[in-house]
């Protein structure tokens, strides 16, 4: 019994450790692509990514869309997680 409960932690503990690196890989990736939206609207005064048309262009939006705040709470989690200063924009 107590080999099976042994086993079973080792292989609970190695499956942990993937998703934990699986997370990191997402969130960096996802850094990565905030900034690259954040450089396409940053010469953009007042304007905030919206979506994508179905030709690939951006469409942006003012701050009275209700969705505004997503992208400064975006900016705010990727911040808590990095501590990369270039996110506090």
């Amino acid at each position: 019994m107590k080999k099976l409960l042994f086993t079973v932690l080792i292989v609970l503990s190695g499956s942990a450790c993937s998703v934990t690196s699986k997370i990191d890989r997402t969130l960096q990736f996802s850094e990565k692509q905030t900034m690259a939206l954040y450089h396409s609207v940053k010469d953009m005064e007042g304007r905030l990514p919206r979506s994508i048309d179905k030709n690939g262009k951006l469409v942006t939006s003012d701050d009275a869309w209700w969705c505004s705040g997503f992208t400064a709470g975006t900016l705010w989690y990727l911040y808590e997680y990095s501590k990369c200063d270039s996110l506090k924009l």
